[in-house]
C-alpha cells in the first residue's frame, strides 16, 4: 500500500505512510492489533528504540555531530529560498581567520563576507543579497564559500526578487 501511494498515488512520504497504515488497518482488521500497526512502522522506518554499536556522541551538541568528530569546517544557510537576509551559521574547529565568498552561477565573486575571526565554535553572520558595491544581488542561485587554510566547504543559497 505505502509503494502503491507512493508510485501511482504520487504523495509525499509523510501522507503515503499514512494513508497507507490508515487503509491496512481499516481493510485488513488491523484496528484491534496495535502490535501489526508497529510492525508496519517498524518495516518502513526502523525500530526508534534501536542503536547503532561503537559510537560514543556523550557530550557533544546535537546537530554538530560530523564537524565535533571529525574537526572539519562547516556552514549552512537559511531561509533558502530567501527573498531577503540570509543568515549563514559556520563552523570553525579551532581558532582562525576564515574566508566566507558568495558566488554567482557563473563563478563571479558577488560578495565577500566580513567572518569572525576569534574562537572556535559555531558563529552566524548575515547577507542581506547586496553585492560587494552595495547593490541588491539579482534573484537567482548562489554559492558561497567558507574557506579555512586549506579546508573548504560550499553551499547553496537562492535568492528571490
Amino acid at each position: 500500500e505505502f509503494n502503491d501511494l507512493m508510485i501511482n498515488g504520487l504523495e509525499k512520504v509523510g501522507q503515503a505512510f499514512y494513508n497507507s497504515k490508515f487503509y491496512c488497518t481499516t481493510n485488513y482488521g488491523w484496528a484491534h492489533y496495535a502490535e501489526y500497526i508497529n510492525m508496519y512502522t517498524f518495516n518502513l522506518w526502523g525500530d526508534p528504540s534501536l542503536t547503532r554499536e561503537g559510537i560514543d556522541l556523550a557530550g557533544i551538541e546535537p546537530g554538530i555531530e560530523d564537524t565535533r568528530i571529525v574537526g572539519r569546517i562547516d556552514m549552512f544557510a537559511w531561509p533558502s529560498p530567501a527573498r531577503g537576509v540570509v543568515n549563514i551559521s559556520y563552523y570553525l574547529p579551532s581558532p582562525a581567520g576564515p574566508s566566507l565568498e558568495i558566488f554567482d552561477v557563473l563563478g563571479r565573486r558577488v560578495r565577500n563576507l566580513e567572518v569572525h575571526r576569534g574562537a572556535g565554535g559555531w558563529h552566524e553572520i548575515t547577507w542581506d543579497g547586496s553585492t560587494g558595491d552595495g547593490t541588491s544581488a539579482a534573484g537567482g542561485v548562489y554559492w558561497m564559500r567558507l574557506t579555512l587554510g586549506d579546508d573548504s566547504v560550499t553551499d547553496r543559497i537562492v535568492l528571490l526578487r
